[in-house]
């Protein structure tokens, strides 16, 4: 099927309507980025612009949600990435706020402690005792560089 013929007239305006769209798209990831507008509030948005607009691109806009975990969010909640905004339902909606609070409510990733030293100072004394501390709970992972 070929696209419509317009006029250069018409060709135009629907450019610049396009341009539009996407500032006002721009704009909103700008502001769900920033805090400024909550995430949510976007499913109750009319503006064509935004009903348009991919939930991926949303999602990705969203602090610590990359393609990595819109991915996995999209195998969990089995939402199509290709969704958009607009025909995203109430139960999908319900499924994206357990996801949101798993991810808020999940454990934060620890910061790395490397300990070195030349053999017999008593790294291994070390390691066992913040081991042992509930401040350094989790895997600890060594490993030996010479």
């Amino acid at each position: 099927m070929l696209p419509p013929r317009l006029s250069s007239r018409a060709r135009r305006k629907a450019g610049e309507k396009a341009v539009l769209a996407r500032q006002d798209r721009a704009k909103v990831k700008e502001q769900v980025a920033s805090g400024e507008l909550f995430f949510f509030d976007l499913f109750k948005d009319e503006r064509k612009s935004i009903t348009r607009m991919k939930l991926v691109d949303l999602l990705q806009s969203v602090p610590g949600i990359g393609q990595a975990r819109a991915q996995i969010i999209f195998e969990r909640t089995k939402i199509s990435p290709s969704r958009r905004i607009g025909g995203v339902g109430h139960r999908q909606i319900e499924l994206l706020r357990q996801e949101f609070l798993l991810i808020k409510n999940s454990r934060k990733s620890g910061k790395l402690l490397v300990v070195s030293g030349p053999s017999g100072v008593g790294k291994s004394t070390i390691t066992n005792r913040l081991r042992a501390d509930e401040l350094f709970l989790g895997p600890v992972e060594s490993v030996k560089v010479r």
